[in-house]
């Protein structure tokens, strides 16, 4: 049992030096960081669902990841049911991935990288955007 508890420290001890390297929390309350929505979006070329608007997409509840300038990970968030999302992150520049399941039929989605810039002391706004693609 002594065997499993060490490395489980270890492993906590390194997930909170991550966290905390990123953080933008100062006493409790974040200071600055992204918030923004995550966005399935279609191509009104391809593809009109209904009550769909296509130059907007459609909200999803998908996975957040957020990466520095050298492609560290630095957090990740599960967003709300209608996409909504908010990190608190030091100022700095950020890229912003989506990750979202479903069960697609004729088409592919494909996660757009967004990249983000964090001021110091403001919560900069933002879409995440993952795109459907319609196969041949």
């Amino acid at each position: 049992m002594k065997y499993l508890i060490r490395p489980l420290i270890l492993c906590i001890a390194i997930w909170l030096a991550m966290a905390s390297s990123h953080s933008a929390f100062a006493g409790g309350k974040p200071k600055s960081g992204i918030t923004g929505r995550a966005v399935l979006s279609f191509s009104c070329d391809l593809i009109t669902p209904a009550g769909i608007n296509c130059e907007g997409g459609y909200p999803v509840h998908a996975l957040i990841y957020a990466f520095d300038e050298q492609l560290n990970s630095v957090g990740a968030l599960f967003t709300d049911p209608d996409g909504y999302f908010t990190m608190a992150l030091k100022p700095g520049t950020y890229h912003l991935l989506a990750s979202y399941s479903a069960t697609i039929v004729n088409g592919t989605l494909h996660p757009l990288w967004r990249t983000v810039t964090v001021e110091k002391k403001q919560f900069t706004q933002t879409v995440v955007f993952i795109e459907f693609v319609e196969s041949p």
